[in-house]
């Protein structure tokens, strides 16, 4: 077994600096920025302002895109549980949602044969998608 280094050996070999920190540039405060930046956020999408044409500022979210159509293509019975397969068309985006589950901002508060029930959570107003292809035995 080896012996084990004393913590005053420790600091010997590798001091702690005592010069004062620097001071920020600009440089150094876009790098802190990008690392804090969420890659993952779906509000990565940004746009610079009007007010600061130049893009050195502060950067704003970029508006929302148009609103979200959706399309209900059929329902799957899992045992006891039950999804619809519904797909956002604007995004092209295709989604197994169960009752209670979001997608784009709305609610899934029922899912029937025929028809699924969203919730804008926002203004509470309720939407009936219905399918959009039945199918003829």
């Amino acid at each position: 077994m080896l012996p084990r280094e004393t913590w005053e050996r420790v600091k010997e070999a590798y001091p702690i600096p005592s010069e004062a920190p620097q001071a920020l540039t600009p440089e150094s405060q876009a790098a802190a920025a990008l690392i804090d930046a969420n890659p993952f956020s779906p509000q990565r999408d940004r746009a610079v302002s009007a007010a600061d044409p130049s893009g050195q500022g502060a950067l704003r979210f970029a508006p929302a895109a148009a609103e979200p159509q959706f399309a209900y293509k059929g329902r799957l019975q899992l045992g006891a549980r039950q999804r619809a397969v519904m797909e956002e068309t604007t995004a092209g985006k295709t989604y197994f949602l169960e009752v209670g589950q979001a997608v784009a901002g709305f609610k899934v508060l029922d899912i029937d044969e025929k028809r699924v029930l969203l919730s804008d959570p926002q203004t509470h107003e309720e939407v009936a998608v219905p399918l959009t292809s039945a199918r003829s035995p």
